[in-house]
């Protein structure tokens, strides 16, 4: 019965030793996730040039801006008492955004969950782990949220 124990032991031990010494398959990462595949860069010019612009705004803590085409999706990120004057504000940063490229449609809002979207969209896009189908899509979301 000892014998039997000890034989079932070192069985198990020679399995478990070869369960754990498998190779990765060419689709995961160090740590055994799939990795994220590389996309084509989205130019990011004037929503780049936009954000920096509406930065140097006081009433404006934060700014998150994607560009699509000519399509420029900018959020504010506003707190205090300068949330009494979103409005003026939204429309203040839209002018200032609409002098540094004419022809672009800007899309300007001060609401958070936007703000959330657009951030994590901003992050795809600079990590190049969108496509520009996919950011697409998810901008039409975030514009007509924008629009209630």
């Amino acid at each position: 019965m000892r014998s039997a124990r000890m034989a079932l032991i070192f069985f198990l031990a020679i399995i478990s030793l070869f369960a754990g010494c498998q190779t990765n398959d060419g689709n995961q990462g160090a740590f055994g996730s799939a990795q994220e595949p590389v996309y084509a860069a989205i130019p990011q010019q004037d929503a780049k040039r936009m954000k920096e612009e509406l930065e140097q705004m006081k009433e404006v803590d934060a700014v998150t801006a994607v560009q699509i085409d000519n399509e420029v999706y900018i959020t504010l990120t506003v707190t205090g008492f300068d949330r009494l004057f979103l409005k003026k504000i939204r429309k203040g940063a839209h002018e200032r955004a609409k002098k540094l490229n004419q022809d672009a449609v800007v899309h300007v809002s001060t609401d958070k969950k936007i703000d959330r979207d657009l951030s994590r969209l901003e992050d795809s896009v600079k990590d190049r782990t969108i496509t520009k189908e996919e950011l697409k899509k998810k901008l039409d979301k975030a514009d007509k949220d924008m629009k209630g």
